[in-house]
């Protein structure tokens, strides 16, 4: 058959060529603390949008698109605005 795996020195990873090659020691993996957010990462505002089914008269909702349109939003970022202005109490 094949030849059998040789498990002995001549079979290192690459931290320890390296570290060989350094003559260092390879250093350990340091955990991030619970929470915290790694270098190339960033938090999102908020998690994923939650749905919402609305009913609305026909002439409410066609004011907000009229609203909308001469702000040049959309009608649902037109209402999450209106929404968290109510909430901040403006």
């Amino acid at each position: 058959m094949g030849r059998s795996k040789n498990f002995g020195m001549d079979n290192l990873t690459l931290t320890e060529v390296i570290a060989q090659g350094n003559k260092q020691q390879p250093k350990p993996l340091q955990k991030e603390p619970e929470g915290a957010v790694p270098d190339g990462y960033r938090l999102a505002p908020e998690p994923k949008s939650k749905r919402l089914n609305l009913l609305i008269r026909p002439s409410v909702y066609d004011a907000l698109k009229q609203n909308a349109i001469v702000q040049n939003v959309s009608v649902n970022q037109l209402i999450n605005e209106i929404l968290q202005n109510y909430i901040k109490g403006e």
